[in-house]
C-alpha cells in the first residue's frame, strides 16, 4: 500500500469512532463516574459485527474508557429500541426518562478472572442504561454501561450522570423539544 493511503474500510471507521470515543473520553468523566481525581488509563473504540439471517444487520460502534478499576462504555445501536433489551437481563426495568428519552435499565453478570489460587471466581455486574436516541422511541438507542472490577459498592447514580452529560454530544441524538 502506498504511503498515506488507507484501506477503504478505514474511512468509515475513522469518521465515526473518534467522535464516539471523544464524546465519552471527557475531562469530567472521572467525576461523573464517581471517581474524583481519577485518571483515564485506556480509551478506545471498536466495531462489533452482528450476524442475522439475511446478513443485513449494520455494524455497531462502541467506545470504552477505563478509569482505574471502572470501565465505562457507550454502544450505538442504530436499529434497537430500549424495550428490545428487556430480554437480555435478569433484572430489566424501565426507568425514569433521561433528558426526556425512554430508558431501559439492566445488568449483566461479567466473567470473573482467576484469583491468586488460579481458580476462576464469579464476576461482578455491569450496569446498563439503554436510552432511545429520540424522545419518541425511534431512531435506535445508545447503551451506556458501567462496570467496577473492585469490591467497591456500585454508585447507581453514576451511570445516569454520565448519560445526561454524554448523550447530547453524540451523533444521532435528538433533543427533546421544550415543554415535552
Amino acid at each position: 500500500m502506498a504511503a498515506g493511503r488507507r484501506p477503504a474500510w478505514c474511512c468509515w471507521y475513522c469518521w465515526w469512532y473518534p467522535a464516539l470515543c471523544a464524546a465519552l473520553n471527557r475531562p469530567d468523566l472521572p467525576d461523573l463516574a464517581g471517581i474524583p481525581g481519577g485518571h483515564v488509563s485506556l480509551a478506545g473504540s471498536h466495531l462489533v459485527l452482528r450476524l442475522d439471517g439475511d446478513g443485513k444487520e449494520p455494524p455497531v460502534a462502541t467506545a470504552q474508557v477505563q478509569i482505574g478499576s471502572v470501565q465505562v462504555s457507550v454502544t450505538d445501536h442504530p436499529d434497537l429500541a430500549p424495550k428490545d433489551f428487556l430480554i437480555f437481563s435478569d433484572l430489566p426495568r424501565a426507568q425514569a426518562p433521561v433528558l426526556g428519552h425512554p430508558v431501559t435499565a439492566y445488568r449483566m453478570r461479567t466473567v470473573g478472572g482467576a484469583g491468586a489460587t488460579g481458580t476462576p471466581g464469579p464476576g461482578g455486574y455491569s450496569r446498563h442504561l439503554v436510552v432511545a436516541k429520540g424522545p419518541d422511541r425511534s431512531g435506535g438507542s445508545f447503551d451506556l454501561s458501567y462496570w467496577r472490577r473492585d469490591a467497591t459498592t456500585e454508585d447507581d447514580t453514576a451511570l445516569r450522570r454520565i448519560a445526561e452529560a454524554v448523550l447530547p454530544t453524540l451523533q444521532g441524538w435528538a433533543a427533546t423539544p421544550p415543554g415535552t
